[in-house]
């Protein structure tokens, strides 16, 4: 078996398809967490370590084919799904508002977050292992200078000599609404649902009459729900495309973007997965996960110069807002930031003089080399395709954008940027594990950037608890302050929604969008000090005074004890323990955990 360097030729019969559709980019950071290794590994070892691996990766993915084939079923047409087919016959694109499940679940991709005019979609629902399923759907279409919408709400009741049905509900008077071969009782259930406006109707948006026939509902016979990390790096930027000036539906999640938006979201996980090892490389689905084998061979036994190394734990760390080496002066961190995504924008913009023929060596010097793969002699859209290249649909600009993205919103995250806190006063007492937290209903305010963390000897419990949703309910991307405890989410949507309207209007470079990440977003404190392999043990703000010497007076919160101490641990060698007698985590153990966990993210 041969160690996979993240060249462009894939490892044969390493991929296991699997149930990966909630998949994001946190897979990679939580990989990410595993120490490199830096002792020689033999041929030998590195086959009996990947061998076992593959035996547990291939054990959890028997567990779940059945879930996994579930998950994908919806569109391979499988007997046992409902569905309901909806023909917009308007002219009019059809947004997702808002959407709700009382019970049941929605696969990957569902509920359609648009429904294109003149096209014909399908909407599905899944019933749970037991009892019906409910659902509703609100969509919004563009009326004269303002917007109508109307609710459907779907319900499978699942029970002796119940009916299947749908509820029209607030539905404006310029939609005419028709269901049709409607099965009403049992499950599979179909019915075609026609969807037309009337460009005479008087406007009205409060007890309008309602224009439908209906007796309509969905349900199918499997569970597809699982209990596994929520991807709040990519919620953060679908949250920022809401609330940006794009038109764009305000009730996508993760779960329901639909494939050419899921081209900005390639490009977000590009950072975190570079040679696309996390992807299976398929011609007509650009959402089509690996199992994940591939990725974490490279990242355990690939060379220094893959991409896979390099962007996690060597000179291309900067990909998520961090040093890429401890003691990485500052402005050397953030000089590579600004030159990758100046590339990356005037790509995505497609008329400021990068194009996606172009070749690395011409437009970002000295990051490749005959050696590197890619190499230098490779284009932009290499890089971004990398080992899928198959995809027919691929948008570069797209992906482009999406890097900028997430080289923005990651450095918000406590974990790998340090900056210094605008609003103290409504910092509160850590939690019992020492994490930092607000007041109810406020939320950190960060500001400029004190330091950037680096990845080597980070603590990887603190730095992936930055990284996750704090709290037991999913955050909503329409709302924003469903963000509020996830720590730098709000600082982050904002500064994406900001570059996404200068992205909406091609803004150039030298015309505002430079001035805005220098100035903005990049913007280095007047203490900025090199890069450290620290998380959250100090904050900073302007409350606190500084010596002659630019050495911060900080208040620790109970942690300057354990500061010293860990100080004193690494130049001794050794791993102090932390507050609370956490257990640090070394990046390698979490990565054999994780892999045994199970590697993708299932979306709720």
């Amino acid at each position: 078996m041969e160690s996979a360097t993240d060249s462009f030729t894939r490892v044969p019969g390493s991929r296991v398809m699997d149930n990966a559709d909630g998949l994001g980019a946190r897979v990679v950071e939580t990989h990410a967490s595993a120490v490199h290794q830096h002792q020689v590994v033999g041929i030998r070892d590195r086959e009996v370590e990947l061998s076992r691996l593959e035996g547990l990766l291939r054990s959890d993915a028997a567990r779940v084919t059945s879930e996994a084939l579930s998950r994908f079923a919806p569109f391979s047409g499988r007997k046992y799904l409902s569905f309901s087919r909806i023909s917009n016959e308007s002219d009019q694109d059809l947004l997702l508002d808002d959407s709700g499940l009382e019970s049941g679940n929605w696969p990957l991709r569902q509920p359609l977050n648009v429904i294109e005019a003149g096209t014909q979609q399908t909407i599905y629902l899944a019933q749970p292992s037991w009892g019906g399923s409910k659902a509703w759907v609100t969509y919004v279409a563009r009326y004269g200078q303002g917007w109508r919408d109307f609710t459907l709400e779907f319900e499978c009741p699942a029970l002796p000599f119940s009916k299947n049905h749908v509820q029209v509900k607030d539905c404006s008077k310029v939609f005419q609404i028709d269901v049709t071969h409607v099965q009403e009782r049992g499950s599979p259930l179909t019915a075609n649902v026609t969807i037309r406006m009337d460009k005479n109707a008087y406007t009205t948006t409060n007890n309008d009459e309602v224009h439908a026939n209906y007796d309509i509902g969905v349900g199918v016979s499997f569970p597809t729900k699982m209990d596994i990390k929520f991807p709040v790096h990519e919620s953060i930027v679908v949250a920022a495309f809401i609330n940006s000036d794009m038109t764009f539906p305000r009730g996508t999640v993760y779960n329901n973007i639909n494939d050419k938006q899921w081209e900005f979201f390639r490009g977000v996980v590009w950072n975190d997965d570079p040679s696309c090892l996390l992807f299976e490389d398929a011609t007509t689905d650009n959402r089509m996960f690996s199992l994940g084998i591939e990725w974490l061979n490279a990242f355990k036994f690939g060379e220094e110069k893959c991409m896979t190394k390099r962007s996690h734990m060597g000179n291309l760390q900067f990909f998520h807002g961090m040093g890429s080496v401890l003691g990485e002066k500052p402005e050397k961190t953030r000089n590579n930031l600004l030159t990758w995504i100046e590339v990356m924008y005037k790509l995505a913009c497609g008329n400021q003089g990068i194009s996606e023929t172009d070749e690395l060596k011409d437009v970002l010097p000295g990051y490749f080399g005959k050696e590197t793969v890619p190499s230098k002699t490779d284009t932009l859209r290499d890089l971004l395709l990398a080992t899928t290249p198959k995809y027919k649909e691929a948008d570069i600009q797209k992906r482009a954008f999406g890097v900028c993205l997430h080289m923005i919103s990651d450095s918000y995250a406590l974990g790998h940027t340090q900056r210094r806190l605008k609003n103290p006063s409504d910092m509160i007492e850590r939690d019992t594990a020492g994490y930092i937290r607000f007041q109810p209903d406020t939320y950190g305010d960060w500001g400029s950037i004190v330091c950037f963390h680096t990845y080597n000897d980070q603590d990887g419990d603190r730095h992936g608890h930055y990284d996750d949703k704090d709290g037991e309910v999913d955050p909503t991307p329409r709302d924003v302050t469903t963000f509020n405890e996830t720590i730098g989410a709000r600082n982050a949507i904002d500064a994406c929604t900001n570059m996404i309207n200068m992205f909406i209007k091609k803004t150039e470079w030298d015309d505002g969008v430079k001035q805005f990440l220098e100035d903005e977003i990049f913007v280095l404190d007047r203490c900025a000090r090199p890069s450290d392999c620290f998380t959250d043990e100090s904050v900073i703000s302007d409350v606190y005074t500084y010596e002659e010497d630019v050495e911060e007076k900080v208040e620790e919160f109970d942690y300057e004890a354990g500061l010293q101490r860990k100080l004193a641990s690494l130049e001794a060698g050794t791993s102090a323990p932390t507050k609370c007698a956490l257990r640090r985590r070394s990046r390698l153990e979490e990565s054999d955990a994780l892999a045994h966990e199970h590697r993708v993210l299932q979306p709720n």
